[in-house]
């Protein structure tokens, strides 16, 4: 598949000028952490409209106090030393922005246009990124020692572009992609298949053929080991393609993999490495990069994400377009599911950017994403299903991720028994329906009933969170979507709205294990609906049937 700056290539990129920045490759800053414990928004209703949920309207970021706030407490170092930044902006359409390209060649800028989004990429030295945009680009030392570029003002749009153009996202590489692994704690691939109930699809021949997983991963996997993985359970052989280069080495890549392909053995896998050949430092330009990238390469495609940021380390235009760019890939059937965080519901502990330690990370706050907690699993002798309680180790500050954005209102799906605002922990969305919710769906997260994983040439207990909880998600739904197809069905696609609608009212078949008891360390369990494990984990078989009598009649 070639490297991942050619992957990149796909993208409509457009050099214009010659700027220095301009064509180089930048060291991405030492900001991955691999987590062990632990407005302005006016959603542009973009061709085709996207339920995104929504948030008041201001002129300037939504979080320019709290971004003030963490420039003010961390020190100056003076003009940019970056060889090249770059911002996200938001297009009135989808279509090839000729004044943005125009504009970006005459500042000696670069702009590239992520072809069929209404997305642009401005890249640039930082001094003219800052001349084209009326703001300066310094480099800062934040109190926790991160090194990270950033502008004091929120860019504006320029008044030649606003035929183009409706917003520009943060100029800043401060943030940090956590991996949702919680190292060392397995069920095996058969106990995994009947704790869940999907040994009903699997005994009719439905092993996810004809399907195709995507995991957006930052860490590597040893071919061996997917090897002795197939040898050790007896498994047909993987089918790996790659996106990026693959650093060889990894504990979350190689388990997202085994997990989906002991559930879908017969699904095609793909390994996506976001930050492989990337020339950005910008999260949000990452993600975006990579959903386009998957989006046209793999159309379609069943998408898993085991990593997420805080919420707050992105700005609301960032977050809106990371949402329509999920959404876009979804309209060709794909399903989005990203684990909520292993935090317990602070994904935000030690984030100058959050107004507390309470708060959801992204990918899966965005609306387009089905959002995956964590439970702790019981299981019969037999392997029967016995239940479940989330997952919570307080005394370790781990558990699973889930509470509110605070970004996005509620979109219009997320209604049924329990899904409500919460102020007793503060609701910035009071003046609408009420805030966007996470998680959505849960599944097994407990490192002390992990499932199967082989790592570094050894058969051992997989290390869990809803890391793992993602690529289940993912795996069970190439199995419902052949067996769908099977029937003349369409793919499940943007799930959503159709696991909300299954839980809002008696189904013939059960689809949800309702998880009751337990919480987080913001958030209880509760019957119905809430904040740590959405609406519960899969009853596969019963899930299948349920949608394909739903989607049979749409």
């Amino acid at each position: 598949m070639g490297t991942g700056a050619d992957q990149r290539g796909i993208a409509d990129t457009t050099s214009t000028g010659s700027g220095a920045g301009r064509g180089r490759t930048i060291p991405v800053v030492a900001r991955l952490f691999f987590a062990a414990a632990l407005g302005s928004l006016t959603i542009v209703a973009l061709a085709p409209p996207v339920e995104a949920g929504t948030a008041p309207s201001r002129s300037t970021d939504e979080s320019s106090s709290k971004w003030g706030a963490l420039l003010t407490h961390s020190v100056d170092l003076g003009q940019s030393r970056a060889r090249s930044v770059d911002v996200l902006v938001d297009l009135r359409t989808s279509t090839r922005p000729t004044t943005v390209l125009t504009w970006a060649d005459r500042h000696e800028l670069t702009a590239r246009w992520l072809s069929g989004l209404a997305t642009s990429v401005l890249s640039g030295s930082p001094a003219a990124l800052g001349r084209g945009l009326g703001v300066t680009v310094d480099d800062f030392r934040a109190p926790n020692g991160q090194l990270f570029y950033a502008t004091r003002q929120q860019p504006q749009v320029p008044t030649s572009l606003r035929g183009e153009v409706t917003g520009i996202g943060r100029i800043s590489s401060y943030g940090r992609i956590v991996n949702d692994y919680v190292p060392d704690g397995g069920l095996t691939p058969s106990g995994l298949m009947q704790a869940y109930d999907a040994t009903p699809l699997e005994s009719q021949g439905d092993q996810g053929q004809g399907q195709t997983i995507v995991f957006f991963e930052t860490d590597g996997y040893a071919k061996g080991d997917l090897q002795g993985f197939q040898k050790a359970y007896k498994t047909p052989a993987f089918q790996v393609s790659k996106l990026g280069q693959n650093s060889g080495s990894g504990k979350e890549a190689p388990m997202d993999l085994e997990v989906a392909h002991e559930v879908a053995p017969a699904a095609k896998l793909v390994y996506l490495n976001i930050l492989s050949g990337v020339s950005s430092q910008n999260d949000a330009v990452i993600f975006e990069d990579a959903f386009h990238l998957a989006a046209t390469r793999y159309k379609g495609a069943i998408w898993s994400l085991s990593l997420g940021v805080c919420e707050a380390d992105f700005s609301p235009s960032d977050l809106a377009t990371m949402n329509q760019a999920v959404a876009n890939a979804e309209l060709a059937g794909t399903t989005v599911f990203a684990s909520s965080g292993d935090s317990g519901g602070l994904e935000c502990l030690d984030d100058m950017l959050a107004n507390s330690a309470v708060g959801v990370q992204a990918p899966a706050s965005l609306p387009a994403v089905t959002g995956v907690g964590g439970t702790a699993l019981s299981v019969a002798n037999d392997g029967a299903y016995l239940g479940e309680t989330t997952w919570t180790e307080p005394l370790l500050s781990q558990g699973t991720g889930g509470g509110q954005s605070s970004v996005f209102s509620r979109p219009s799906f997320q209604t049924g028994p329990g899904t409500s605002s919460f102020s007793s922990v503060g609701d910035p969305c009071a003046s609408t329906s009420g805030c966007r919710e996470v998680p959505d769906v849960a599944a097994l997260a407990d490192p002390v009933t992990p499932v199967a994983d082989f790592e570094s040439g050894h058969k051992v207990p997989g290390g869990n969170g809803t890391s793992v909880g993602a690529p289940i998600w993912a795996g069970f739904t190439a199995l419902i979507d052949t067996y769908l197809h099977r029937s003349g069905t369409s793919p499940v696609g943007a799930a959503n709205k159709w696991l909300y609608r299954l839980a809002a009212s008696p189904q013939k078949y059960a689809p949800f294990h309702d998880i009751t008891t337990g919480g987080n360390a913001v958030y209880a369990a509760t019957p119905g609906y809430d904040m740590a494990s959405g609406v519960g984990s899969p009853d596969v078989w019963n899930l299948a049937r349920d949608l394909q009598s739903l989607l049979g009649k749409s």
